[in-house]
Formats: C-alpha cells, sequence, structure tokens
C-alpha cells in the first residue's frame, strides 16, 4: 500500500508547526517564570498602577536602597538608644511629680559633715 506523497509532506509540515508553536510556548513559560523570580527578588509582583506610582517615586526619590539606619545607628545600638530615651522620659516624668507633691523633701535633711 503507498500513499500519496501529499498527504506525507502535510504531516510532515504539520509536524514542524506543531514544534515550532511549542518551542515559542515553552520560551515564554521560561520568560514569565525568569519574570516571576525577578519580582519575587525585587519585591514587586502583582502591583496595581497607584502602588506602581508609588515605588516609582519612592524609588526616585530615595534611591533604590533605601537606608535601615537613624543617626547612621542601626540594629542593636538603635534599640539601646530608644529606650534609654524612653526611660529617661519616664523617670524624669516621675521624678517631677514626686517633686511637685514633696518640694521641702531635702530641705529638712542633715547634711553630713555639718552640725
Amino acid at each position: 500500500m503507498s500513499s500519496a506523497v501529499g498527504d506525507e509532506m502535510e504531516l510532515r509540515r504539520r509536524k514542524v508547526q506543531q514544534d515550532a508553536e511549542q518551542k515559542k510556548i515553552e520560551e515564554q513559560e521560561a520568560l514569565q517564570s525568569q519574570h516571576v523570580l525577578k519580582d519575587k527578588a525585587t519585591g514587586e509582583g502583582d502591583v496595581d498602577e497607584l502602588d506602581k506610582e508609588y515605588v516609582e517615586y519612592f524609588k526616585k526619590k530615595y534611591g533604590e536602597n533605601p537606608r535601615s539606619d537613624i543617626m547612621g545607628i542601626d540594629g542593636c545600638a538603635l534599640f539601646v538608644l530608644i529606650y534609654i530615651v524612653v526611660a529617661g522620659v519616664v523617670f524624669t516624668i516621675i521624678f517631677l511629680s514626686m517633686y511637685a507633691r514633696h518640694r521641702d523633701i531635702f530641705a529638712n535633711m542633715p547634711l553630713p559633715g555639718f552640725k
């Protein structure tokens, strides 16, 4: 049994066309996966237009990698500084409230060495 030459040529042409389409789809999927990985790395994913506008504004104003320090202090040193400032404010308020009620507490105290 022999087949028509046109049928075999048509099948080969379809096969080549399907292979080309499959290759194109695989390339698009690879590009999309690269974009997804890039978006995850940069922190930009599915962002709407308003968020994208804010991101572009802050990148333009503050640069690509904004600093996280305050007055050049970062991490544990910053925590300790804030802790000392807060503790100082709290103890100052406590001292002033005690002083407001008992102003003469130090007036009647005998001084050592003086008689």
